[in-house]
């Protein structure tokens, strides 16, 4: 079945800047957890280089544990973490005995109950929506169990997705290196905010800072305000 392991004080390079902070961690899960419905289920970010190598041993079980342990790890952190879930892997579904992934409800509410103990701010990222048979359902659930201190982002690589979820009320992250260029481009030569004017409203963007000054996620936490204004743009790496 599905594994988990939790890294306190990460020096994850896009975390921390390689340096460990004992109030950032990062939790990873095996890749079972992952649709393989999504884009970038081949080419993501952690499939290659350090984190690959950490999540393909959570998948082996040569590192972690199961989920039960998972949540007592997380329910034993610092008063006032920063926690990445899922720096490689997805929430936890409701079985893994074909392709397709149903969020799992009950396992999502006892991260968010394990996350409250210690005051910890928690925000991760979903491909789950790309599920062809639990597509409506995992968005449902995402939006119910999203809140403040708990964001779940809905990843995207298309703009009319990226809006779609952004109109239907979720936060919104998309990999897009041409729209991250444009969008920086923008906001490098005016000093504002790059937009996308629609029908339905005007949405702002907002570039990660990480991908192109010297930040990274536990100083700019954009990814972690929840009902935020910004759709996140990554470029891919």
């Amino acid at each position: 079945m599905t594994n988990y392991h939790l890294k306190e004080a990460t020096s994850n390079k896009k975390l921390t800047g390689l340096k460990p902070q004992k109030l950032v961690s990062a939790t990873t899960s095996s890749w079972l957890t992952c649709s393989n419905a999504c884009p970038l289920f081949n080419e993501g970010y952690a499939k290659k280089g350090p984190q690959s190598w950490n999540a393909n041993k959570v998948t082996k079980k040569e590192r972690g544990y199961n989920f039960n342990t998972l949540i007592k790890e997380i329910e034993e952190l610092r008063t006032n973490t920063f926690l990445r879930l899922n720096v490689s892997g997805d929430l936890p579904s409701e079985n893994y005995i074909n392709d397709e992934r149903k969020i799992d409800k009950e396992a999502l509410k006892k991260i968010y109950l394990a996350t409250q103990k210690t005051n910890t701010t928690a925000y991760t990222y979903t491909h789950l929506h790309c599920d062809k048979k639990n597509k409506e359902y995992n968005l449902n659930a995402v939006k119910e169990h999203s809140k403040q201190n708990f964001v779940i982002n809905i990843s995207t690589e298309i703009k009319k997705n990226a809006l779609k979820h952004y109109f239907n009320g979720h936060d919104v992250v998309i990999t897009n290196t041409r729209l991250f260029n444009a969008a920086l481009k923008e906001q490098l030569e005016t000093g504002k905010q790059a937009q996308i004017k629609t029908d339905k409203g005007t949405v702002d963007l907002f570039p990660c800072d990480a991908q192109y000054k010297e930040s990274n996620c536990s100083k700019c936490k954009k990814c972690a305000q929840y009902n935020r204004s910004e759709i996140v743009i990554f470029k891919e790496h």
